[in-house]
């Protein structure tokens, strides 16, 4: 049996992380571990003080870089817009016109994207789930959303959509004048110099699957991050120190759900 690597991080708190015991947390990974752990890994990090720790168990050393997803990425899009000064009541027709296809645009906010009350479809739900599919942000774009039907009216309900952060990564982009992918080294390359989009030829843990079930750059500015686990809690310690991250901890009130 094959397992993809489980991959647990805790930036700011973890109950029992200051007076651990390494014996005990390694006990307890190892009973995740069901088969010969040839083709299993699991990984833990947690920081205390600034101080990282890392523990490994199975087919997956800390040094591994780690399709860290979207638990990286969309804090990474989500203090980049909050730092560019984009007013976050902007609507999105700014950069996507409702008369090029894109659905009620006018009344979807930068906000909405980030709250994933768009109304607007996650691409990973559409697009083939299969390692040789390459799937651009674009293509995810006019996949999940142009000339398609929203979800709900915009404002009114929530949804996890992949696709509502690839837009967010356009916007970006459109914004500064820069890629992507220069936006994510020029803010955080000194702080974790091994976070970067997922090319598909990282030092991968022995413990993933081979070939990858869904191909690596289907994720997009979503989820295509890759990193090792001390630069992903880097990151995450890093933001959560930021004036912005008040503003991402907000509690989501809206009113009219079901």
């Amino acid at each position: 049996m094959r397992i993809i690597t489980i991959l647990l991080f805790l930036t700011i708190a973890l109950f029992g992380c200051k007076n651990r015991s390494d014996d005990l947390i390694l006990s307890e990974m190892n009973s995740f571990i069901k088969d010969d752990g040839i083709n299993s890994g699991l990984l833990f990090g947690c920081s205390v003080d600034g101080k990282i720790s890392i523990w490994t168990v199975g087919a997956i050393s800390k040094d591994d870089e780690l399709r860290v997803a979207c638990p990286t990425s969309k804090p990474i899009i989500s203090y980049l817009i909050l730092q560019s000064g984009i007013d976050l009541n902007t609507p999105i027709r700014k950069w996507f016109p409702e008369e090029d296809g894109f659905t009620l645009s006018d009344s979807i906010t930068v906000k909405m994207l980030l709250l994933n009350s768009s109304g607007i479809q996650d691409f990973v739900r559409l697009v083939p789930n299969h390692p040789d599919s390459i799937v651009t942000v674009e293509q995810t774009i006019n996949i999940a959303y142009k000339n398609k039907e929203l979800l709900f009216k915009p404002g009114t309900g929530w949804e996890y959509s992949n696709t509502n952060y690839n837009l967010l990564g356009l916007i970006l982009e459109k914004e500064s004048k820069k890629k992507f992918e220069k936006l994510v080294l020029e803010n955080f390359h000194t702080k974790a110099p091994s976070i970067r989009m997922d090319d598909g030829k990282a030092k991968y843990p022995k413990c993933y699957m081979n070939p990858w079930p869904y191909h690596w750059a289907a994720p997009g500015y979503a989820g295509g991050m890759v990193g090792t686990a001390e630069d992903a809690i880097k990151v995450f310690e890093y933001i959560s120190m930021q004036k912005e991250f008040s503003v991402m901890v907000q509690k989501l009130k809206m009113i009219n759900w079901d």
